[in-house]
């Protein structure tokens, strides 16, 4: 069971497609430069809302996306991911959303101070945030307080991952079954890290998350629809 506690930050949209036409096998686009977001949050007192202050990201390179590919061919779907200066040394973490006709899957991807890779392939995650993120609103309107989700994490045989600090790249290789063999998908990605001081007081979170230009970076972002291979 995969359960995780988020703000509520009632001032982010829940959810954002992007419409635009499909595209057929393959789909590429860049990011923005040094867009990485930073955030401290201070010590909560009873009865207050969380609060933030906005920080310094410019050292969170390894954070920073660059580019977006995907390639949906016959029998697996292809997503590259492109950073700035992708290193070992920091705790990160990856995730990728897809989208199919028929439902929502997203790849977690933890990424250890050495470089290990711990994977989570999560069908409905995207579904369940949303959910329990508009049962928090109405709950909770001046948003003050945080909401769990839980979602179960099901199997995805045949899944690779190659993460490769020389080439400041993520590469993924879903197969097609995995995501119930869908006539096209559409991908998002974005990128999180954490900070913790060394007396517990505060904390800081980074993330950047891969959107077209003048577009809002809410929960999840997609590109275009990718068709599969002929």
């Amino acid at each position: 069971m995969l359960r995780r506690l988020l703000p509520l930050l009632l001032s982010v949209p829940l959810a954002l497609t992007l419409a635009s036409p499909a595209t057929a096998a393959s789909w590429s686009s860049p990011d923005a430069a040094a867009n990485v977001d930073g955030s401290e949050y201070g010590p909560i007192e009873p009865g207050e809302c969380w609060t933030s202050t906005d920080v310094d990201a410019t050292h969170r390179r390894d954070l920073d996306i660059r580019r977006l590919s995907v390639r949906h061919g016959r029998r697996d779907v292809v997503v590259t991911v492109r950073f700035a200066d992708l290193v070992d040394g920091r705790r990160s973490s990856l995730e990728l959303p897809m989208l199919t006709p028929r439902g929502d899957y997203t790849l977690d991807l933890d990424v250890t101070p050495r470089g290990r890779v711990r994977t989570s392939w999560v069908p409905g995650y995207q579904s369940a945030i949303l959910e329990a993120a508009a049962e928090a609103a109405e709950e909770d309107p001046e948003g003050c307080q945080g909401f769990f989700f839980a979602t179960e994490p099901g199997r995805c045989r045949g899944l690779e991952v190659e993460r490769s600090p020389a080439a400041d790249t993520v590469r993924v290789v879903v197969p097609r079954s995995c995501l119930g063999d869908p006539r096209a998908v559409r991908v998002g990605a974005s990128t999180h890290g954490f900070e913790d001081d060394r007396d517990g007081e505060t904390f800081r979170t980074f993330s950047d998350r891969w959107a077209p230009p003048g577009r809002d970076r809410g929960w999840f972002v997609y590109g275009p629809w990718v068709r599969a291979a002929a």
